[in-house]
């Protein structure tokens, strides 16, 4: 299948996901408390299934002795999982978290100009836990392996350039969400 097929499901499932809210037992934010800069919007549909749309942003722009560079990465997605409630605070979930990837680079100097855009899907398998320390505040943990293809062009003097990038690696995540009854 192609890169574009993944990328439109990943914007229906996006799409689901919000209008599932609206029938949700409970929706609520969260926001990640390590590495990252994600914002997480959790919805129970029901004791067993949530959903949670989420979306990362980053940009970074750099100057030093003539050359100036700077990268911009966006990603939206949702996570689909099955929870079992272990206590009355106490959670365990697992599914997978789909995304749709897009990243921009560039760089100039006197001598030279480039710059890189791709855009792609993510897919990645997780599983968590969730303790709730109020009736409405949790926090935890999530680990996950994630695979991302990302297609583009690359342009410089000499050219431009068609490209694909794949990468894998784990993902862990710390969370803290509230959530609105």
């Amino acid at each position: 299948m192609t890169t574009r097929f993944y990328i439109k499901a990943i914007k229906a499932l996006l799409v689901f996901c919000v209008t599932s809210a609206a029938y949700g037992e409970q929706f609520g934010i969260g926001v990640q408390l390590n590495t990252g800069n994600a914002i997480y919007l959790p919805v129970k549909i029901t004791d067993t299934l949530r959903i949670e749309p989420y979306f990362d942003a980053t940009e970074q722009d750099i100057q030093q002795s003539g050359l100036t560079s700077g990268a911009e990465s966006y990603l939206f997605g949702a996570g689909i999982f099955k929870a079992q409630r272990k206590s009355d605070n106490l959670t365990l979930y697992y599914g997978v978290r789909l995304a749709y990837v897009r990243q921009e680079f560039y760089f100039s100097s006197s001598t030279s100009v480039g710059s890189d855009e791709q855009d792609g899907y993510q897919i990645e398998p997780a599983l968590g836990f969730e303790y709730f320390i109020l009736d409405s505040v949790s926090v935890g943990g999530e680990a996950g392996y994630f695979y991302q293809k990302l297609e583009g062009t690359s342009v410089d003097s000499s050219g431009t350039y068609d490209m694909e990038r794949k990468f894998t690696g784990t993902n862990t995540n710390f969370l803290l969400r509230y959530y609105f009854y």
